[in-house]
């Protein structure tokens, strides 16, 4: 595989550090979650507007 990659003129393979990994997962994940509640307090605030 290294062969094809090197003749692709492809980058050589750099391992992923897990720990680096878990915790990036980590804040994309919190960063979600934030993200979702702000959606919903608009939706909620949408939807009383609306008188729904």
């Amino acid at each position: 595989m290294r062969f094809l990659a090197h003749d692709g003129s492809y980058a050589d393979q750099v391992p992923i550090d897990p720990e680096s990994e878990i915790a990036r997962l980590q804040r994309e994940f919190i960063e979600a979650t934030k993200a979702l509640g702000a959606m919903s307090k608009r939706i909620e605030v949408i939807t009383a507007r609306a008188g729904g």
